[in-house]
This record gives C-alpha cells, structure tokens and sequence, in this order.
C-alpha cells in the first residue's frame, strides 16, 4: 500500500459521494467564492448531479481586510492599494447573490448583502 494508492483512493470517493450543501467561510473571498460556484455548476451540468446549495458564512467582508491607504501612504501605493480593494469590493458584490444562502453575523453585512 504505497501513497499513489491513498490519492487514487481518495479521488474514487470524491467522485462517487454526493454533496448537498457548501458551506464557505467567508473570509477568504478571493477565489473561494468563485471555485465553489463554479463547482457546484459543473455537478449539474456536467456531472448531471443534484447541484450542491451553496452557502457563505459571512464574518467579515473579505475586500476589509485589505489595507486602506492613509493620507502619508505614496501615491503610486495609493493608487494599487485602492484598486485591490475595489476589485475585491467588486468581486463580492457579483459573487455574493450567486449563492443560494447566507449566514450573516451582523443586521449591517445583511444589509450591505442586499
């Protein structure tokens, strides 16, 4: 029994039991949310599978975590820093509606979710 035979194992598995649900912890966004979504499309259309709900478990907006610019941050710094967070920011806001629930941890990131 060598190592080649546990991932030949395991890849077995994967392919044969069926998922309800994906529950993804929210942060990380980027690019877990995408990954899932993509994932639970292809068990449906490609696999011809029950497609998998997926849920995110918001604690946090994940473009926040992201450092903002101050007023002594150098400009061309500035300048990716924002661009970081607004593709971030962006990201979320396509992704977030994909989902088919959420679990939210304030009445606010409920309200920011739509």
């Amino acid at each position: 029994f060598d190592g080649s035979a546990i991932v030949e194992m395991q890849g077995d598995c994967m392919i044969q039991i069926p998922v309800d649900v994906i529950l993804v912890q929210n942060p990380p966004s980027v690019p877990t949310l995408l990954l899932v979504y993509v994932y639970c499309i292809w068990e449906w259309l490609w696999m011809r599978r029950k497609r998998p709900r997926f849920v995110i478990d918001w604690h946090n907006l994940g473009y926040t975590m992201f450092e903002s610019p101050t007023q002594q941050t150098p400009f061309l710094r500035t300048i990716i820093l924002t661009s970081i967070r607004t593709i971030a920011k962006t990201y979320e806001r396509i992704l977030a509606p994909m989902a088919d629930a959420h679990l939210t941890v304030t009445h606010a990131m409920e309200v920011w979710l739509g």
